[in-house]
């Protein structure tokens, strides 16, 4: 067994449509090296019918397509290496639709596979190909969409071997190696090092806290391994910021202490349970300690608590900053969001917090986030944007009550308001939260969604 298969097999899928980050086709994909048509176009190493591509995570259009290095209009975008005018227009070039990525053996003797969502989202079929070349059919086991974590199983395979994992508890500069499928070409190692941590702001529904590294890392690699030079993992490579969707030196992967507390999740109960603290903030800058009379700025300062909340029920009021979680410092909200996600529902925490000047100690009992727990198989993102919980309406009648609503989401669109409660979704019955997760389980192509608003019937329709 080489290195390589330690870490990664090879994950294909059959068939369905994807994108890359950007969604940009490649104008000399269906051209062989010397630019003549390439008869081999569909055809796959071994000379078969080639189902499988490429696969990066959010596919987005490409904002920066039309732009230079530094930003500004490009007034060589119509021509082309030579500086001729281009010749063909890239729209016009047929694009090809495929599904390829890596995964991460994680248990070797029940043969579970970790890799990100998008890997294989859609997928009808999935296969693993090995470093030997040997191939089984995959089972899905679970995924939690918003964390981009998926988790799959093969059955047969012998000699596996398991990624030794780390903690996740690594520093800008240290050195790490990024491991995947690049454009389809194979076991691949490239180096670098770890430029930063605990980004976010991707616009990611779920836990954020990415690993940043210029190890290259292209289509292909998703999924793959970050390891750290013990050869233990330390990271899932998930995304690249590039305006080509190429490698540009700034890749993203998941800390593996978060996809394997997700991984073990699935496992266990065939799904994510994420706790919810309920509160909202921000984190405290310099010139807010200096007005609040802080003496540093770390912590994260309470703008608004949750009716009905964990934070609400342990006391927590708006204008507190929370400096401390079971003894460990908290420096800002997305911190304060991850650590909370990664505690089991129902387990008690202990927050210090700042009221007015004065230390406090607060026991909370953490609550589930029911909107953002994600079952196998059967996911669907309820009402994305919208807070929900089970109450009633004022005249007594059983309902789920819209208790925030945020701005240009799916559920502000769908012109849900604050205090909204929907009692009936395609005219059954939505006495609680479980009664919407079974109705939209079966995917309708459309819903009608009954609320009662200021004692007013309201129907909103969702195509």
């Amino acid at each position: 067994m080489d290195f390589y298969q330690r870490f990664h097999g090879f994950i294909r899928q059959n068939p369905f449509d994807s994108h890359d980050l950007f969604n940009n086709p490649d104008p000399f994909d269906h051209l062989d090296q010397f630019g003549h048509p390439d008869p081999f176009d569909h055809l796959d190493q071994f000379g078969h019918p080639d189902p499988f591509g490429h696969l990066d995570p959010f596919g987005h259009p490409d904002p920066f397509g039309h732009l230079d290095p530094f930003g500004h209009p490009d007034p060589f975008s119509h021509l082309d290496t030579f500086g001729r005018q281009d010749s063909f227009d890239i729209d016009d070039i047929p694009k090809k639709f495929k599904g390829l990525g890596s995964g991460i053996i994680i248990n070797a003797n029940k043969g579970y596979i970790l890799t990100n969502y998008h890997v294989i989202n859609g997928a009808k079929n999935i296969y693993v190909r090995l470093t030997d070349h040997s191939e089984y059919d995959a089972t899905l086991i679970g995924y939690d969409q918003n964390s981009d974590i998926a988790l799959i199983k093969i059955d047969g395979a012998k000699k596996l071997t398991q990624v030794k994992i780390s903690n996740s508890n690594i520093q800008v500069g240290d050195f790490v190696i990024a491991i995947g499928n690049p454009f389809g070409l194979g076991q691949t190692a490239t180096s670098g090092i770890i430029s930063a941590v605990g980004r976010s702001g991707f616009n990611v529904e779920g836990i954020e806290s990415f690993i940043q590294t210029d190890a290259s890392i292209n289509k292909g690699s998703s999924g793959g391994a970050l390891i750290n030079l013990n050869g233990e993992l330390i990271g899932i490579n998930t995304a690249i910021l590039s305006s080509n969707g190429s490698n540009m030196g700034i890749g993203f992967a998941i800390p593996s202490d978060i996809a394997i507390n997700f991984a073990q999740q699935l496992i266990k109960y065939g799904k994510i349970n994420r706790s919810m603290l309920g509160v909202k903030g921000t984190e405290i800058t310099i010139d807010m300690a200096k007005t609040l009379n802080l003496h540093d700025h770390h912590g994260v300062f309470i703008t608004e608590v949750m009716p009905d909340s964990a934070a609400q029920k342990a006391g927590i009021k708006s204008g507190d900053i929370i400096t401390l979680i079971n003894q460990k410092p908290i420096n800002n909200f997305n911190e304060l969001h991850v650590k909370i996600g990664l505690l089991a529902p129902g387990e008690n925490i202990k927050l210090v917090v700042i009221r007015n000047g004065k230390i406090l100690s607060l026991n909370v009992n953490l609550k589930k986030n029911a909107l953002k727990t994600l079952c196998k198989k059967s996911i669907f993102t309820i009402l994305p944007g919208a807070a929900l919980k089970n109450g009633r309406t004022k005249s007594g009648q059983k309902g789920i009550i819209v208790t925030d609503v945020e701005e240009n989401t799916t559920a502000d669109k769908l012109g849900l308001r604050k205090n909204d409660v929907i009692i009936s979704i395609n005219r059954k019955r939505t006495n609680i939260i479980d009664d919407m997760a079974k109705i939209l389980k079966s995917n309708p192509s459309m819903l009608a969604i009954n609320i009662i608003r200021d004692n007013e019937n309201i129907y909103l329709l969702l195509r």
